[in-house]
């Protein structure tokens, strides 16, 4: 008997006859590890070592192997006889005969072609609702459920333009009205809905349909629709007749295009993995992995459905490789490959403003993860935002990044003017919080502490649940201006409203450890690693605790196995975004003032930048060496302390 497992829109699974599978459902890593591998192996079984850090990130290689063997013992005792599948010791995965998975069975329909069977496969997001207190899990569930997603967006634009222009209207209208439901925010699927329903001669709901829209991108992004869906409108509301045949330029939708990968000519690397070359819509929020941020890029997301009109092919094929771009980062791939889909965007169409501002964003990641020279990525990466700017000085995006660009080159004013800028072409919104809380930090690193607290202001008002941002925003700022009592507060509020995240629990700490709460300190870190499990973050955390305690041995002991960690290539386990500078932090704290600042001449060398150098707390052992204060110069500043912190100005 097949078993019927569902992941998509719901989680179930059942096989008519049996009533004891709910057990792998009520044990969340269980059932993670299901879908995982349905998914993951369904061509084919996969590598044992594969799996271990995706579930057992913290654990050691034999106890990771242990705990493997005895969930897919488990698995096997449940599911029965030849579910789960092994090729010799090193292999395993899910005979899809056995377990039915509704998101393969709609990967296969898409496969074969039948686009109609794969939409109605698809009721819905990947596993919705579900999560492991896992990140690498977190980051694959992440990417497979807006891959899924793109794919059956894409699925129904095609019906939708393939059916349109009188062959079969109803089929063209339920394919748009599915692009919409899949995609609330695609303009795309907006604008094909719009313009088939008018072809059909419903021009009063054409109307509604559009208005509901322009609502929903009110309220939730404080946007309005593109230029192509209100040129459409007006025709509408002007009383034109509708063509009889729609046509590309209708919905700006060419269908014969296709997503054919490294199909644009002359490409500037090579293509990137298969799975990332779904066109990835917009509903999607994500955090910016530099830093410089807590949600840099919440609202690009919104580009990937707006369609430019001329010239069809070539605007349509740009779209698909910005689509993919985009797909590529949310799926968290590499950012060279972000880079080349974003590249052959622009290849496609030069005048692509969004292109070259993610074009800009990949770039700067590439330096900043340390996969290129911050002095050879971070020029172009500027060049391409200043050039997002000039196609469209009204997009908010553009202004950001060209921000972005200006504060890694350490141009400080200049990026607080941008970010004021991007600020100024949003009353509410997504991009109205990104640029708060990126121009916040930038003021906060300057000692610039009532403007960064202006700046944030709208959000430290708003229930922790209720902020467009992490709380982490809110109190970051307080932490970096040694504010210690009122960041305290507000991670207090934030733990309270239901925003516990591990920055804010790491700020909570560490404003209790240098306001001289030993004791709190202490009690907060006992009760993130009951939280959290036992990890090198913490294990840094507690370094922090035993220097000011005045065990140097013990705390020294530490930072020199994390020290030896790094060395050897094994990061923080994702826990810091960035693992090399809180690596610096520990070395200053424990008096290894040699390799604190030999570790952040290298950074800057290597990233272009070192965040929050000037302001963070924990730096402050180096501050009276000279050549911090030559660090600080590298990167365009000179400071002075007042009022227990430092302030500084841009070297002219």
């Amino acid at each position: 008997m097949t078993l019927e497992f569902q992941i998509l829109g719901g989680i179930d699974l059942r096989d008519g006859q049996r009533d004891d599978l709910a057990s792998v459902l009520v044990r969340p890593k269980r059932l993670a590890l299901l879908a995982y591998l349905c998914l993951e192996s369904a061509d084919g079984p996969i590598r044992r070592d594969a799996l271990l850090p995706v579930f057992w990130p913290e654990a050691d290689e034999a106890h990771a192997r242990a705990a493997l063997n005895q969930a897919l013992h488990v698995l096997r005792s449940s599911l029965g006889p030849g579910a789960v599948l092994t090729r010799g010791r090193d292999e395993v995965g899910i005979d899809s005969g056995v377990v039915r998975c509704d998101a393969v069975e709609f990967k296969r329909a898409l496969a074969s072609g039948d686009r109609q069977v794969a939409l109605d496969l698809f009721a819905g997001d990947l596993l919705p609702g579900f999560h492991i207190d896992v990140l690498d899990f977190e980051r694959w569930l992440e990417a497979a459920r807006s891959a899924l997603r793109a794919e059956a967006l894409e699925a129904a634009l095609e019906i939708g333009a393939e059916e349109d222009g009188g062959r079969d209207p109803d089929t063209a209208l339920a394919g748009w009205r599915r692009a919409l439901e899949i995609a609330p925010d695609s303009e795309a699927a907006a604008r094909g809905l719009v313009a088939a329903l008018w072809q059909a001669g419903r021009r009063s709901l054409a109307l509604e349909t559009y208005e509901a829209f322009a609502r929903r991108l009110e309220l939730e992004y404080g946007a309005t629709p593109g230029p192509e869906l209100e040129a459409l409108v007006g025709r509408i509301r002007e009383g034109e007749a509708p063509t009889t045949s729609p046509g590309p330029s209708a919905h700006g939708f060419d269908r014969s295009s296709k997503l054919r990968p490294g199909s644009s000519p002359g490409s500037p690397a090579p293509a990137a993995d298969a799975g990332t070359e779904s066109w990835l819509p917009a509903w999607l929020r994500v955090a910016l992995p530099f830093g410089l941020g807590i949600a840099t890029i919440v609202a690009l997301g919104m580009w990937a459905s707006r369609i430019p009109a001329e010239p069809e092919t070539a605007a349509y094929d740009a779209e698909v490789e910005y689509g993919r771009a985009w797909a590529a980062w949310l799926g968290e791939a590499d950012y060279d490959s972000v880079w080349t889909y974003a590249s052959r965007a622009i290849e496609a169409d030069s005048g692509h403003a969004r292109a070259w501002a993610l074009y800009a964003y990949s770039g700067m990641l590439l330096a900043t993860s340390g996969e290129g020279p911050a002095r050879e990525l971070i020029p172009p990466a500027h060049d391409a935002a200043r050039r997002a700017v000039e196609l469209d000085d009204t997009l908010a995006a553009a202004w950001h990044a060209l921000a972005t660009a200006e504060w890694f080159r350490w141009n400080w004013e200049s990026a607080a003017r941008s970010y004021r800028r991007a600020l100024s072409l949003r009353s509410r919104g997504a991009w109205e919080a990104m640029s708060r809380a990126d121009l916040s930090a930038l003021l906060a690193d300057l000692g610039r502490c009532d403007e960064a607290r202006e700046a944030i202001g709208p959000h430290a008002t708003r229930e922790p649940l209720a902020r467009p941002l992490r709380s982490a925003v809110v109190v970051r700022v307080p932490y970096l201006c040694r504010d210690w009592e009122t960041a305290i507060r507000e991670a207090d509020r934030a733990e309270a409203g239901g925003d516990a995240s591990f920055s804010v629990l790491r700020y909570r700490f560490l404003a209790r450890l240098l306001a001289g709460d030993l004791d709190g300190a202490a009690a907060d870190l006992e009760n993130m690693q009951a939280t959290l499990g036992p990890g090198p973050a913490l294990d840094g955390l507690e370094a922090h605790l035993l220097a000011l305690r005045g065990d140097g041995p013990a705390a020294r002991r530490i930072v020199s196995e994390l020290g030896e960690r790094v060395a050897s290539g094994d990061p923080f386990g994702g826990v810091y975004l960035s693992y090399v500078e809180p690596l610096a932090q520990l070395y200053a704290a424990v008096g290894m003032h040699e390799s604190a600042l030999g570790l952040l001449e290298a950074l800057i060398e290597s990233k272009g930048h070192v965040r929050r150098l000037s302001s963070d707390p924990l730096f402050d052992p180096l501050r009276d060496d000279p050549r911090f204060d030559a660090l600080l110069a590298r990167m365009g500043l000179i400071c002075r302390r007042a009022d227990g912190r430092q302030v500084c100005q841009e070297i002219e």
